[in-house]
């Protein structure tokens, strides 16, 4: 399986292969990322995401192999 995602976007800082929040309150950030990050990890699928002249770019990808 393929996915991705390409949205315009303000700049975005990619940061050791995260997203640094901007939100004066860390707290109230979103979890998406982190959580689709975590179930590549257990489905051994991969992920590149990176930002160019205002867009912002994720893609994944897994293997259709069950897991056991």
């Amino acid at each position: 399986m393929f996915l991705s995602v390409r949205n315009t976007s303000n700049p975005v800082k990619i940061v050791n292969d995260c997203i640094p929040t901007t939100k004066a309150d860390p707290a109230l950030h979103g979890f998406g990322l982190a959580t689709v990050k975590t179930i590549l990890a257990q489905y051994g699928g991969e992920y590149a995401m990176g930002y160019e002249n205002g867009w912002f770019q994720f893609a994944a990808e897994m293997k259709n192999t069950p897991r056991s």
